[in-house]
């Protein structure tokens, strides 16, 4: 199996189609698709295959020869689509007249030019964001990913840089203040992520550890010692 996938990789680079030699070579369900198996995330495979996978760095990429708890695998990164943030936030709720409208505007202006100017984000969200669950953890809305956004937030956050704070951005429950304060692009964990990764990786570790000692204490209790034969 292993020479077999070897000689597919060889094949590749020198130019054939990976689509074709999956849908003619490959045992898993998604050859009829070209071994397309669209788009997963960390967590969503098996570690091996998703260290491998994520190592990849640019569409087109192909992995070295990868051994997981399902058999040998070959990977080629197709895309990837996602850029995440971990961001804070604060909310002002729009009013419904016109007058309070432009007021709730320009506090949310204020705001802003206090926050760029050295104010503490958590605290000033605390004590300023209608969005009192968030605002609870000084504005801290966790970790998304820019295309579950409406098109003008992923906009604004899309150009921010990490410790950076945007303008009010208008959204149809209010204004919105973010400060980005992680980027994860495509394919690095978050520290979360790679913490649980790790613990997996250990998890495997302690099982393969306890198989093998398993199959030692097995062995020394079925050993036989046989008769030398007779001359």
């Amino acid at each position: 199996a292993v020479q077999g996938l070897r000689a597919i990789r060889e094949r590749v680079l020198a130019g054939e189609s990976f689509e074709d030699l999956a849908r003619e070579h490959s045992d898993d369900p998604s050859a009829s698709r070209g071994g397309d198996l669209g788009v997963f995330g960390r967590g969503d495979m098996d570690v091996a295959f998703e260290t491998a996978a994520f190592g990849l760095a640019a569409p087109g990429d192909l992995s070295e020869i990868v051994r997981s708890r399902f058999g040998y695998h070959l990977i080629q990164l197709a895309e990837r689509v996602e850029d995440r943030v971990r961001a804070r936030h604060i909310l002002k709720t729009l009013p419904s007249g016109e007058a309070e409208w432009e007021a709730a505007r320009r506090e949310a202006e204020i705001l802003v030019d206090s926050l760029r100017a050295g104010a503490d984000f958590a605290r000033v969200a605390r004590e300023n964001s209608d969005d009192r669950a968030s605002a609870a953890r000084g504005g801290e809305v966790g970790i998304f990913a820019l295309k579950d956004m409406t098109e003008d937030v992923r906009a604004i956050l899309g150009g921010l840089g990490a410790g950076e704070t945007s303008d009010a951005v208008e959204a149809a429950d209010g204004l919105h203040i973010f400060r980005v304060l992680e980027r994860f692009p495509p394919g690095r964990p978050s520290f979360e992520e790679a913490r649980e990764e790790a613990r997996a990786a250990a998890r495997s570790a302690k099982q393969q550890a306890a198989l093998k000692e398993y199959i030692e204490e097995l062995r020394r209790e079925t050993y036989v010692e046989r008769p030398a034969p007779s001359e």
